[in-house]
């Protein structure tokens, strides 16, 4: 068994990675995924990870239920994008 599905209080799984939102997409779909994100300013990513992240334009892969985005990089247009184009009750917070 595994020992999320005796978890009896509601939770939701954040990550940085879309491809591990990804993963309980496909195996565990009803928690609830968040996207985590910023601008990654001081962060050591390679150039191509910043943007794609930056951006979320991995969440077509990750499918978030929600985003929290860095509270000193809202507002930003990528959030905006994002929730304008979703069809899903999608909410956004800051970390």
């Amino acid at each position: 068994s595994n020992i999320l599905d005796d978890y009896k209080y509601k939770f939701a799984i954040q990550s940085f990675n879309p491809y591990t939102l990804e993963w309980f997409k496909i195996n565990a779909p009803n928690v609830l995924r968040g996207q985590l994100s910023s601008y990654f300013k001081n962060e050591k990513l390679n150039c191509v990870k910043k943007i794609l992240l930056k951006k979320l334009k991995l969440n077509k892969i990750s499918s978030p239920n929600f985003i929290s985005y860095h509270a000193e990089d809202l507002p930003n247009k990528y959030c905006k994008k994002t929730n304008e184009s979703s069809s899903k009750n999608n909410s956004y917070s800051n970390i």
